[in-house]
């Protein structure tokens, strides 16, 4: 079980209820919010930014040694920090909060559950765990859903499918949304029903900001790179690759379901993946240096259309 990072993520989560002045511009119209407007306070911007920055590396390191562990890139490298850093600016100033990185960083823990279950590890425990994790990500914004698809492709692609995992999966999804409905049911049971209608799934209009579209370039031009180096894998490898692809076009499709700041939250971590992955498996120099580049390029129009 992944009980003590959880909890970490939840204190951290929960503190920024009431330290974050940003909350509602990150979390509107979803089942937390609704919760939190109750007491919402607002104090001050200093906790907030030390916070985030302090979950921001965290979330960095945690990726790095996720990336590692796993063997996600062929060589052991720091290029995940490196693309994790020039990435940062790809997020909306915003988004740039406690509840935004603890969300971020609680998705990254979902990864690792997700990789288990791709690899036969722990099954049971892996695909609750992942399902959980969700669950409660849910209920900040109801677009992070989608990536069920995810642990089910990982089941799939590993071979661990079947119907019993299935309905481990569903218990473990509908687990957090239960206590959060038994909470309101005894504390306000006036909320039940505006509850129930922001938990359910809402399609939006996609705005295609510079910033998104760039984001979308970039996704694309490291998974055509990452597939043009894929004949030298071996079959665990593209075992590992074809997941990682598969969930970079799942967390694509969430930008009809998400705010663009959590679309770029949660494409943020594939993008970083696949980026270390092409950049240490370049047989040329140059195409390294377009893809380092490229990152460079896009965020300093990012950096430029924040001011």
């Amino acid at each position: 079980m992944v009980i003590s990072p959880i909890i970490v993520i939840v204190g951290a989560t929960i503190l920024a209820v009431f330290s974050d002045s940003l909350f509602t511009q990150f979390h509107d119209s979803s089942a937390i919010h609704t919760i939190v407007d109750i007491e919402l306070r607002s104090y001050t911007k200093i906790l907030n930014g030390s916070i985030s920055v302090v979950l921001s590396i965290a979330t960095m390191l945690y990726l790095n040694r996720l990336v590692s562990e796993e063997s996600l890139i062929v060589k052991l490298s720091n290029l995940p920090l490196l693309a994790f850093s020039i990435s940062f600016f790809l997020i909306p100033l915003s988004f740039q909060n406690v509840t935004f990185w603890s969300s971020v960083l609680l998705f990254v823990l979902f990864i690792s559950q997700c990789l288990n279950c791709l690899n036969g590890r722990r099954l049971a425990n892996s695909i609750f765990n992942a399902a959980f994790i969700l669950g409660f990500l849910t209920l900040f914004s109801n677009g992070y859903a989608i990536h069920l698809v995810s642990i089910v492709l990982a089941l799939v692609i590993g071979g661990q499918f079947n119907v019993k995992r299935l309905m481990l999966l569903i218990i473990g999804f509908i687990t957090p949304v239960y206590f959060i409905l038994a909470i309101l049911y005894i504390f306000w049971p006036e909320h039940l029903g505006l509850i129930s209608s922001q938990l359910s799934m809402n399609f939006s209009t996609i705005t295609w900001t510079i910033p998104v579209v760039s984001l979308v370039f970039l996704v694309f031009l490291n998974i055509t790179f990452v597939q043009l180096q894929a004949k030298s894998l071996n079959v665990r490898e593209k075992k590992m690759l074809r997941f990682e692809i598969l969930f970079a076009f799942v967390s694509l499709l969430s930008i009809f379901l998400l705010p663009v700041g959590l679309f770029a939250g949660l494409t943020l971590v594939p993008l970083v993946v696949l980026n270390a992955r092409a950049m240490t498996n370049a047989k040329s120099i140059w195409v390294t240096r377009l893809l380092f580049y490229s990152q460079v390029i896009v965020a300093a129009i990012n950096i430029v259309i924040a001011m």
